[in-house]
């Protein structure tokens, strides 16, 4: 990463409970205390000046790990797969400029993470489809997200609220 990037991450530093919270709802999507970068903060930063007549759509967090670096979006209400399409694009673009990197750095390296309301979102249907990848010994991606795997990210996950504080335990861990 270079030294900018850095700086940026460190000025918009928060914890991912403050990331995933939904002021409208009064609801926080995590209540993990470990700290990652406000990507909605990013953002701003990142269009101010610029006179665009609408701002980009952008992911709640980014996270560097080790040698990964997710980019986190947490939905308290309905997953709308058009806006969270938008999201992806628009946050990736602007993190392959602020980083310098390619599409073949993020396709190596980046994984994407869609953290969501399991009780509005969690159909018999899903509960079924992540059964069976479980038993496979996968994990299911929703939502129609799997189409941003491989081509953009190295990875991208569904979770829920416990399973992604399960996840961020154990992986700052590693």
């Amino acid at each position: 990463m270079n030294e900018k990037f850095q700086q940026i991450l460190q000025k918009y530093e928060r914890t991912f409970k403050e990331c995933s919270a939904d002021t409208s709802n009064n609801v926080y999507m995590s209540d993990s205390l470990t700290k990652a970068s406000d990507f909605d903060g990013i953002k701003d930063a990142y269009v101010e000046g610029m006179s665009v007549c609408e701002k980009p759509a952008s992911c709640d967090a980014v996270w560097l790990n080790s040698n990964e670096t997710y980019l986190v979006e947490f939905k308290s209400g309905k997953v709308e797969k058009y806006l969270i399409g938008r999201k992806v694009y628009d946050s990736l673009l602007m993190l392959l400029d602020l980083t310098g990197q390619t599409i073949g750095f993020s396709r190596r390296y980046w994984v994407f993470v869609l953290v969501y309301n399991k009780e509005k979102e969690w159909s018999s249907l899903k509960k079924i489809q992540n059964r069976t990848a479980q038993n496979a010994g996968d994990h299911f991606v929703g939502f129609g997200l799997e189409r941003f795997e491989k081509i953009y990210f190295k990875e991208v996950k569904t979770m829920s609220k416990d399973e992604f504080d399960s996840f961020v335990s154990k992986a700052a861990i590693a």
